[in-house]
C-alpha cells in the first residue's frame, strides 16, 4: 500500500507539470499568431503599394534609398504601435465603463425606445 502523502505529491507533481505545459502552450501560441500575423502583413499586396507609392516621396537626396526607406518604415511601425497601443487602452477603458450597471441600463432603455418608435412608425405608416 502506497503511504497516505504519495497521492498528494503525485497531484502537485501533475499540477506543475500542467502549468509548465499551458505556459508553454501559451508562448508556443504567442509565437504562432505572432508569425501569423508578420506572415499576412508581408504577404498583403496593401503594405507594398502603400511603402511603393509613399516612401520615395520622403527619400530626400544623397541618402542610401535602401537605409533610409527602412528607416522610414521603422517610423511608421512605431506610429502603428503606438496607435494601436492608445486603442486598445480607450477600448479597454470603454469596456470597463459600458460594463457598468447603470449605464447598461441606460442603454438599453435607450434602444427601447428606439425599437418602439420604429415600431409605431411601421405601424402607422400607409402603404
Amino acid at each position: 500500500m502506497p503511504p497516505p502523502n504519495f497521492r498528494l505529491s503525485l497531484t502537485a507533481r501533475e499540477a506543475t507539470s500542467s502549468r509548465k505545459r499551458m505556459a508553454i502552450g501559451k508562448a508556443i501560441r504567442r509565437r504562432v499568431c505572432s508569425a501569423r500575423g508578420l506572415g499576412t502583413n508581408l504577404l498583403n499586396p496593401k503594405v507594398g503599394v502603400f511603402y511603393v507609392a509613399m516612401l520615395p516621396q520622403f527619400l530626400p537626396d544623397g541618402v542610401p534609398p535602401l537605409l533610409m526607406g527602412c528607416a522610414l518604415a521603422v517610423v511608421h511601425n512605431i506610429e502603428g504601435m503606438l496607435w494601436f497601443t492608445a486603442l486598445i487602452t480607450v477600448a479597454e477603458l470603454a469596456r470597463t465603463w459600458l460594463s457598468r450597471d447603470s449605464v447598461r441600463r441606460a442603454m438599453d432603455a435607450v434602444t427601447g425606445v428606439v425599437l418602439v418608435g420604429f415600431g409605431v412608425k411601421l405601424a402607422s405608416s400607409h402603404r
